[in-house]
């Protein structure tokens, strides 16, 4: 999931697109409950820009409907 949002982004951005054949390699070692709570802090920060305190209150929206569901479904991340 997370990796098919960042893609999307990466799209919207013109960036280069993030292989699905990396994953394993790139967070094979990686805690998983560290990534969503990096996920949740980056994206529930707030800007100063009008065009940006408009996306804010729908990013915080997002966001708390994410942790919701994260911490439902944590146990299908964690070995």
């Amino acid at each position: 999931m997370l990796w098919t949002f960042h893609n999307d982004v990466n799209k919207r951005k013109n960036f280069p697109i993030f292989p699905i054949e990396s994953l394993s390699e790139k967070y094979s070692k990686a805690v998983t409950r560290n990534i969503i709570q990096n996920f949740i802090n980056f994206h529930s920060d707030k800007h100063q820009s009008l065009r940006m305190i408009a996306d804010d209150y729908y990013r915080s929206k997002i966001v708390a409907n994410l942790k919701v569901w994260f911490i439902k479904n944590i146990g299908i991340f964690e070995e």
